[in-house]
């Protein structure tokens, strides 16, 4: 009868060890997911912070290129006035579109 028990004992260890086991091994997969996620997530906000560190000349060319204009140069004083104009216009052409029920990404 000790045999049995011992035997018994033995193979619900051995079960409760290999169980530890793999929910060790899917807690280190998960762990590493959230590492590679958190990694994303710190390249996508420092192109961000890159993006926002641009300065307005070529600021005032990504959102003239968006909107198809051939800009003249400006000077650069002018710089923050002509991106807020832009920007402006480029709202109001939004708005209409979405408003007419035109199906554009703005």
């Amino acid at each position: 009868m000790n045999r049995i028990a011992l035997i018994a004992l033995g193979l619900v260890l051995l079960a409760v060890v290999g169980l530890g086991g793999v929910a060790l091994q899917r807690q280190g997969e998960r762990i590493d997911e959230l590492e590679a996620t958190v990694g994303e997530l710190q390249a996508l906000t420092a192109a961000a912070a890159a993006r926002r560190d641009v300065d307005d000349a070529t600021r005032l060319e990504e959102i003239e290129a968006q909107l198809g204009f051939d800009a003249p140069d400006w000077p650069a004083e002018n710089f923050a006035e002509r991106i807020t104009q832009l920007e402006w216009d480029l709202a109001l052409i939004c708005g209409y579109l979405h408003r007419t029920g035109a199906e554009v990404l703005c």
